[in-house]
């Protein structure tokens, strides 16, 4: 059986199209900025009968700070929230707005949600 030169070219061409696929989203997505979803954990000892109120006062408060909003999109596994700012936020916005969250006693935790990946190991 010969290999001719079209069969070589496209079995070339979908191996560089699946390395491509798999390296370019990583490089894609810190090109584009900061992740722009918030996973925001309260603190366990928040009483049931206010948790709907604080919640709303904290994420006001710090909306205005920051001249957005945030809305709720799903829970986490573990009881955490995640939220969505209502524009496109900066590195510093991000950074700034989680800073301002995590200050609040009332949180236990509150990060910008993006894709953990580990660690090569040495």
């Amino acid at each position: 059986m010969s290999i001719d030169g079209s069969w070589f070219n496209a079995l070339l061409g979908a191996t560089v199209l699946v390395a491509w696929s798999l390296g370019m989203p990583s490089m894609l997505s810190a090109a584009e900025g900061p992740p722009q979803q918030i996973i925001l954990k309260w603190r366990d000892s928040l009483p049931e009968k206010e948790r709907a109120a604080i919640t709303a006062r904290v994420l006001r408060e710090a909306g205005a700070r920051h001249g957005i909003s945030l809305e709720y999109l799903s829970s986490t596994a573990v009881g955490g929230s995640i939220y969505k700012p209502s524009r496109a936020l900066s590195r510093n916005e991000m950074d700034d707005l989680i800073r301002t969250l995590t200050a609040d006693p009332n949180v236990e935790y509150a990060e910008d949600d993006s894709l953990m990946r580990p660690m090569p190991r040495r």
